[in-house]
């Protein structure tokens, strides 16, 4: 009996131990993935940097490339014309009559067909004409 209390006793001592030793090498664990954790951002941030230098030295030679190019003249945009501005002080001129249609408006066609007159749609509407 004797020897059970003190493997129970043994193994409660151990129990109680065995987190111990358990943080101490999560702690060894965490404390290793943290310094990775630094070194890839390190990494990148060093990446970072060289292709910002990079592009900028891009930049540098494209804008030296367009300096050297001579400008372009924008092109000259018409002026609108001026509205007609009326002045009261001014007397006013008499309205003109304009005759409209003084003549004969029909159309006559030259070739040897047997319409006179016409449509606007194109269809023939004098006496004796055929269809289209």
């Amino acid at each position: 009996m004797r020897k059970n209390r003190i493997r129970i006793l043994s193994m409660v001592v151990f129990s109680l131990c065995l987190p111990f030793s358990l943080f101490a090498q999560i702690d060894k664990d965490m404390k290793e993935f943290d310094d990775f954790v630094k070194q890839q951002h390190k990494e990148f941030d060093d990446f970072v940097s060289e292709q910002n230098k990079e592009f900028a030295e891009f930049l540098k030679e494209t804008w030296k490339k367009y300096d050297l190019q001579k400008p372009v003249a924008r092109p000259q945009r018409p002026e609108p014309v001026k509205p007609v501005s009326f002045d009261h002080k001014k007397p006013a001129t008499k309205p003109q009559e304009v005759k409209v249609g003084g003549g004969d408006t029909t159309p006559h066609s030259d070739s040897d067909s047997k319409c006179d007159i016409f449509s606007f749609k194109g269809e023939n509407t004098g006496s004796g004409c055929t269809g289209r």
